[in-house]
């Protein structure tokens, strides 16, 4: 293992291996701090950058490396007019990311859309935290093969199962599996949708608590920005659409 140029650890395994992260540095988008394994076998030899890091739920907050943290998210619809697909430039990843963190972003979310290897490449050496979120009705097995292919990149902070679909019984067991991929594959958070049209089998009552509770945590999340009160008011109308009929007292 590589800090730059330097030898920080060195050992020798038969198949399986693991090693101690004591004493590394905390990857980050203010220090996104990386290492490098370099492993060989034989006359083969394969090197990859890492970083150690994570995200965790506690409550209503977020912590990251054990400390508060504040997402401050962009969203990427995957639009590209000029090529109409992605390309696969780093540099051009690169800009998009700097031009970012300038105006204050450090979270990027992926509509339906999972990044190309440049762009989280570009977001661990840079400093950019990444909530991917799979393609609508995507299967169990091609999820876990998102789940693998986005692992090994630091900047990868949130696995999502899609955006404004149906969340009925059917729905939620495939959620429960998916959930159990990320927990059992990654350090990863789980987002299960960005948003929904509606949630079936859930009571007037139960609906009315939850938006209260949503609003609650967003209230709290953003009084620091001095317009708590505008944030709510467009919630409240966003939340309204999604739980239709209910409407939220004030």
């Amino acid at each position: 293992m590589y800090d730059g140029d330097r030898t920080i650890k060195t050992a020798a395994a038969d198949g399986d291996f693991a090693f101690s992260a004591d004493g590394l540095e905390h990857w980050s988008p203010e220090n996104p701090k990386l290492y490098t394994l370099k492993i060989k076998c034989g006359d083969a030899a394969l090197e990859r950058s890492f970083g150690v890091r994570r995200l965790a739920a506690d409550g209503t907050r977020l912590l990251l490396n054990g400390r508060k943290y504040f997402l401050r998210g962009a969203c990427e619809h995957c639009c590209y007019p000029d090529t109409v697909h992605p390309n696969h430039d780093k540099a051009h990843y690169r800009r998009v990311i700097k031009k970012l963190k300038s105006l204050g972003f450090n979270h990027i979310r992926f509509h339906t859309y999972i990044p190309e290897e440049e762009y989280m490449q570009a977001a661990d050496e840079l400093g950019m935290l990444m909530h991917v979120e799979c393609p609508n009705n995507t299967t169990v097995s091609e999820w876990r093969e998102i789940v693998r292919f986005c692992r090994k990149h630091p900047s990868v902070v949130i696995y999502c199962c899609g955006n404004e679909l149906l969340i009925d019984e059917p729905f939620i067991e495939y959620l429960r599996e998916c959930a159990k991929i990320v927990h059992e594959e990654t350090d990863a958070l789980f987002a299960p949708m960005s948003a929904a049209l509606n949630i079936s089998g859930v009571s007037r009552s139960r609906r009315r608590s939850l938006k209260r509770s949503l609003l609650s945590i967003i209230r709290a999340a953003l009084k620091r920005s001095g317009n708590s009160a505008m944030f709510t008011a467009l919630t409240r109308t966003a939340l309204t659409a999604i739980f239709q009929p209910i409407a939220i007292p004030n």
